[in-house]
């Protein structure tokens, strides 16, 4: 990866989940904006530039799998990978969000390395894929 941070949008209402995460991935170079309310969610993911989304499956009100929905299906949002964190390791649930558009699904309580492991192969996977993130970070 270059040396420009890569950005992750992480979607937790978890303060304490949330704070572990971007602890984490902060710690390997990563820059990360938490969200807590699906509300701001789709805003955020729409107005500013992200490298990967992460999220919550079980957020309230309109919850996750409509969330995954928009963000999977809105033009601004389609390409940026989405990986899911859920308690729920039911693989019916796991076929489900992959089949919804998310690329990576993570059961929590997760070990962090696999955390890391997995943001930074999307993410790599990404900038070879989008020639013009590629450049962006042949240039940075």
């Amino acid at each position: 990866m270059s040396k420009e941070m890569k950005r992750i949008l992480l979607i937790e209402p978890e303060a304490v989940l949330a704070e572990v995460t971007a602890f984490r991935l902060e710690l390997h170079g990563y820059a990360v904006e938490t969200v807590d309310a699906i509300e701001n969610a789709f805003r955020i993911a729409t107005e500013q530039e992200f490298d990967m989304i992460l999220m919550d499956l079980s957020l309230p009100g309109s919850g996750g799998q409509d969330l995954l929905e928009k963000l999977s299906s809105d033009e601004t949002t389609s390409s940026i990978p989405v990986m899911v964190l859920s308690a729920d390791a039911d693989l019916d649930q796991v076929q489900k969000v992959v089949a919804m558009g998310a690329v990576d699904f993570l059961v929590v309580p997760f070990d962090p390395e696999a955390l890391v492991d997995k943001v930074t192969k999307h993410v790599c996977r990404v900038r070879e894929e989008n020639p013009k993130k590629k450049l962006e970070a042949v240039v940075t």
